[in-house]
């Protein structure tokens, strides 16, 4: 166990301007295998939203997503839509 280590949960924010849910923050409850039906299986992130809902978005998909903590909402800090 590591000592004297800050924690903070874990905020998936979709910051393309055609994502669902552009600029709103997600917690991210964990990652996940996912086999879409037709597809190859991928590693993703499974999200909930503050209204409830919950989705799985692919971890590669880097350019289109950025990950803050909580302490970054509650500065303000959300990242930008592009």
């Amino acid at each position: 166990m590591i000592k004297d280590m800050a924690m903070d949960k874990a905020y998936f924010v979709p910051t393309h301007r055609y994502s669902l849910n552009a600029g709103i923050p997600a917690e991210i409850l964990g990652v996940v295998l996912a086999t879409p039906t037709g597809l190859e299986q991928r590693l993703c992130y499974h999200l909930r939203w503050a209204d409830g809902r919950e989705d799985w978005t692919p971890v590669h998909d880097t350019k289109t997503y950025e990950i803050i903590g909580f302490n970054d909402i509650l500065k303000g800090n959300i990242p930008k839509i592009k």
